[in-house]
């Protein structure tokens, strides 16, 4: 039963919609270093923004993209 419970959360229906989007960018050969490189790429559903970061990098990382270890340089 919880399963179907998570499979029905806003966020989980948005996933598939992100795997894609990071597919296409790693694909593309764009740089990616941060989540913002992805967020910058337009293409993606803009409500996944309310998915908190470590889970869009969680999600990213499934399809092989890795990120550039310790906090952006300001």
């Amino acid at each position: 039963m919880s399963k179907h419970a998570i499979s029905h959360r806003a966020d989980q229906q948005q996933k598939p919609g992100w795997i894609e989007h990071c597919k296409k960018a790693k694909q593309s050969g764009t740089k990616i270093s941060a989540l913002d490189d992805l967020t910058n790429i337009i293409g993606y559903d803009p409500r996944l923004l309310k998915v908190s970061p470590r889970t869009l990098k969680m999600w990213a990382r499934e399809v092989g993209i890795e990120f550039k270890p310790g906090r952006p340089k300001k």
